[in-house]
C-alpha cells in the first residue's frame, strides 16, 4: 500500500473538510469567521464564525464539513470506482474521524444550549467547546445511540474494504 499517498490524500481531506465550513460560512454571511490551527484535542485545522441564536445556521455550518467529504466520496466513488487503495482508505479514515462520538462536529452540534461559550478568544472557545461537549454529551443516551451507529458505519466500510481484497 502507499502510505504516503493515504497521508497525502487525508490531508487534502482535512483541507476539504475546512473548506465546507468556510464555504457554509461564508454563503450564510456569518460574522467573525476565522480559520487556524488548535493543539485541543489533537492538532488539526479549524474554521470557526459567529453563529447568533440560528440552530439551523449553526447546524449547516458544524455538517458542511463532513458533507464535503460525503461528496468528494461520492464523486470519487462513481467517476474513479475507488480504484486507488491510497484513496479509499484515506476517506475510510477521514470518515470515520469526522464521525467519531469523542470529539468531532457531531460532539459539537449536540451538546445543551447551557454550555454554549460568547468567548471572544477562539482558541479558549475552542477548548471550552471540546470540554463542554465531554461533559454534556459524553456517555448521554444520544452518545450510546451515536455510538452504535459510528460502529455500524466503520464494520460496514471495512467489510467493504475487505471485499475489495
Amino acid at each position: 500500500m502507499n502510505y504516503l499517498g493515504v497521508l497525502l490524500t487525508y490531508l487534502l481531506l482535512v483541507v476539504l473538510h475546512e473548506l465546507g465550513h468556510y464555504i457554509s460560512a461564508n454563503v450564510m454571511k456569518l460574522k467573525n469567521i476565522k480559520a487556524g490551527i488548535t493543539l485541543m484535542p489533537y492538532p488539526h485545522p479549524y474554521v470557526t464564525a459567529l453563529i447568533e441564536k440560528s440552530v439551523w445556521k449553526k447546524y449547516v455550518f458544524l455538517f458542511s464539513g463532513i458533507s464535503m467529504t460525503i461528496i468528494v466520496y461520492l464523486l470519487t466513488y462513481f467517476n474513479l470506482q475507488l480504484k486507488y487503495d491510497f484513496l479509499r482508505i484515506a476517506l475510510i479514515i477521514k470518515l470515520c474521524m469526522e464521525s467519531n462520538p469523542f470529539y468531532s462536529d457531531f460532539t459539537i452540534a449536540f451538546k445543551p444550549k447551557s454550555s454554549e461559550n460568547n468567548n471572544k478568544n477562539i482558541t479558549k472557545q475552542i477548548e471550552n467547546q471540546i470540554n463542554s461537549s465531554k461533559r454534556d454529551y459524553l456517555y448521554s443516551f444520544k452518545w450510546y445511540l451515536h455510538f452504535f451507529v459510528w460502529l455500524v458505519v466503520i464494520i460496514l466500510l471495512i467489510a467493504k474494504e475487505v471485499r475489495f481484497h
